[in-house]
């Protein structure tokens, strides 16, 4: 059986799958809100409808190009629909997964392993199946040279 999935791409050495129903909008240039003391990791929101949506960034500023990429998402939550959006450093592909791409969970950046709920394997390399829900849930980071680490606050089950 074979579907269809985003491969976002947030860092030089980030990038991982998203199902195609959680894809709303790309926007190019967005006005956003830069939020002054806020943690590097969100530190923008967007203002869209009446609704503030927070914007996740993996990189520092330098890796994203001068013309802002933001991929605007959608997810079920505890109180129904939910958004929120990734700064991408490139363009989103669309790539097609079939059951005989299965990857190593292990081979995952350990910023993505925690939130993939599996991986696949193409052209060598191996990418979480991100739960964009639990992606945008409240979790303890910490910030390093190499990008942002998110640390597990539950075990995995």
């Amino acid at each position: 059986m074979s579907s269809y999935a985003w491969q976002l791409s947030v860092s030089r050495d980030i990038s991982f799958l998203v199902a195609s129903h959680h894809i709303s909008e790309l926007l190019r240039a967005p006005q956003w809100i830069d939020i002054p003391g806020a943690c590097s990791y969100c530190r923008r929101l967007l203002l869209r409808d009446s609704q503030l949506i927070p914007i996740l960034e993996f990189s520092s500023e330098q890796a994203y190009s001068r013309q802002p990429l933001v991929l605007l998402l959608t997810y079920k939550g505890k109180q129904g629909e939910r958004w929120g959006a990734i700064r991408l450093t490139h363009y989103p592909q669309m790539v097609s997964i079939s059951d005989s791409m299965v990857g190593d969970m292990k081979q995952l950046s350990p910023i993505i392993r925690d939130y993939s709920i599996a991986a696949v394997c193409m052209e060598e390399r191996h990418y979480g199946i991100v739960n964009v829900a639990q992606l945008f849930s409240p979790r303890p980071v910490v910030l390093s040279p190499s990008g942002l680490q998110l640390l597990a606050s539950r075990s995995r089950a």
